[in-house]
């Protein structure tokens, strides 16, 4: 018995899209920075305990923006209608700029909580404007 290829896409995509749903889920939730979320405690202070994990934190919310990339890409290229492929161009080029925001500010906030000079909180202050 085969496979036709739009049940394979869609089983391809469902994959997809569920890695996204627990990588953002496992970032959101780690406990350790809850109080970050929170707005309790120092967020500077949190985050050079944890750097490692705040890097994999990073990584997950990395991981499910690209998983959301592709499977959408899967279920929605080749229809019609607003989510046709428009918006999947339109995802392409967003998540891309989003993943280099996240990265520039994640690496910078690092940097900060491990130096907390003056220069990087000003540096911190201008990743955030």
């Amino acid at each position: 018995m085969t496979r036709n290829a739009p049940t394979s896409t869609m089983v391809t995509a469902a994959v997809c899209l569920s890695i996204a749903a627990n990588a953002i889920w496992i970032a959101a939730l780690t406990p350790q920075f809850l109080p970050i979320c929170q707005r309790q405690g120092d967020a500077l202070e949190i985050i050079a305990q944890h750097t490692t994990l705040w890097r994999v934190d990073a990584t997950l919310f990395l991981l499910s923006a690209v998983g959301t990339l592709v499977g959408c890409a899967l279920v929605f290229a080749t229809r019609r209608g607003p989510f046709g492929p428009a918006g999947v161009a339109l995802l392409c080029v967003a998540t891309p700029l989003w993943a280099v925001a996240l990265v520039a500010r994640l690496s910078i906030e690092v940097s900060v909580a491990l130096d907390r000079s003056a220069q990087s909180e000003m540096l911190l202050e201008l990743a955030h404007s």
